[in-house]
């Protein structure tokens, strides 16, 4: 009979569903609302990575088979939701020696091996790399949570302004800006299967701006 009581009584079923009423609905209603607000926020968070990712693409000339790898190639070490460039750098580290190794050997077949060694050098130093990290806009993809990485990165943009060529050491270009350069040549070899003729594909005009 109470249960019945209960259950025709009006005031009692206000006081289960009303938030203003009962303190496990008040709980219960806070925790849907939070998880809707994390489902809009993430939905919102991978709608811009997936149309970064595209714009990358287009700026790089290539379309990932693996996104995550195109993803990776522009993460900072300083960001921790996901796996640092590091490794994909040190791939393409070698390839962009490789690829440059072979265009002067071609280019300068007169050049003794130490010259070639050296002109190398010369054409895949930080500044160079970082140069073409700005030209291209890669910059504005770097995923990083480091205040002043971003105020160097600023510092050098308005410094290659003041030097429209390389400074010779006059400015101080930050060395992340050409780990990106080497880690999306990574991505793009590791994603082609290991292809090196792709991967020379894709970087020829970024090449050719290297040996300018």
């Amino acid at each position: 009979m109470e249960l019945n009581a209960m259950a025709s009584s009006p005031s009692w079923w206000r006081s289960l569903f009303s938030p203003a009423r009962n303190p496990v609905t008040v709980h219960c209603f806070k925790r849907l609302q939070e998880y809707a607000n994390l489902k809009l926020v993430t939905s919102s968070q991978e709608k811009k990575v997936l149309a970064s990712l595209k714009e990358m693409e287009k700026i790089i000339g290539y379309k990932f088979k693996e996104k995550l790898l195109l993803q990776q190639a522009f993460t900072h070490s300083s960001y921790q939701e996901s796996e640092s460039y590091e490794r994909l750098e040190y791939v393409g580290d070698s390839i962009l020696n490789f690829l440059i190794s072979k265009q002067q050997f071609f280019m300068y077949p007169n050049l003794s091996p130490g010259s070639l060694t050296a002109l190398r050098a010369a054409n895949v130093d930080t500044e160079k790399l970082a140069r073409v990290a700005v030209k291209y806009n890669f910059h504005k993809y770097l995923r990083h949570e480091n205040p002043m990485l971003s105020k160097q990165i600023q510092v050098f943009i308005k410094a290659i302004e003041k030097y429209p060529f390389h400074s010779y050491g006059l400015i101080d270009a930050p060395k992340t800006l050409a780990d990106v350069v080497e880690s999306t040549i990574g991505a793009i070899y590791v994603d082609s299967n290991s292809s090196i003729d792709t991967t020379w594909e894709v970087w020829f005009i970024y090449v050719y701006f290297l040996l300018k």
